[in-house]
């Protein structure tokens, strides 16, 4: 990824833009490690990115397997792009969650949430294709969960 702008869609350079990037219908697998309660899992699901206001609204439904618990999930963010190459991303409720700084395809990210630790690295692998994993440590949690990112079909897409 190069030269990404804030306008969305495609830069001069023939690149999506961060909000060009990520708008659109997403196919979602991710593995969970509760380290914490000797448990692993997955998340099976789907993510959309669709226009906001603000920038761009994350919408995650899908299937949680984690333990005994079998059923549905979902969670909300808001993207902004305040700069070129930048996401900022809020919990749905407007709180302020972390900021990527993905110039140059990848990045981190920490977030302290009452005394547990939230640290991210954000890949974004190739057009159509990215990934996050999230290590999370402290008094209450530790986890590691890793989250594969596919497109699913697009009209503009090559």
């Amino acid at each position: 990824m190069s030269s990404l702008d804030t306008r969305g869609g495609i830069d001069a350079n023939g690149e999506p833009t961060l909000h060009g990037y990520f708008e659109g219908h997403w196919s979602l697998l991710r593995q969970i490690d509760d380290r914490r309660r000797g448990l692993a899992g997955t998340l099976l699901g789907e993510a959309r990115f669709e226009d906001h206001a603000e920038g761009l609204i994350y919408r995650e439904t899908g299937r949680l397997r984690l333990g005994d618990y079998d059923g549905r999930c979902h969670q909300s963010y808001l993207y902004s792009f305040p700069k070129t190459g930048q996401v900022e991303v809020r919990f749905a409720d407007g709180r302020f969650f972390h900021t990527l700084n993905l110039r140059d395809g990848s990045a981190a990210a920490e977030h302290l949430c009452v005394k547990d630790t939230y640290r991210t690295h954000v890949e974004l692998k190739a057009r159509h294709h990215w990934t996050t994993q999230w290590r999370v440590l402290g008094p209450a949690k530790d986890l590691l969960m890793t989250s594969w990112y596919l497109r699913i079909g697009r009209a503009d897409s090559p």
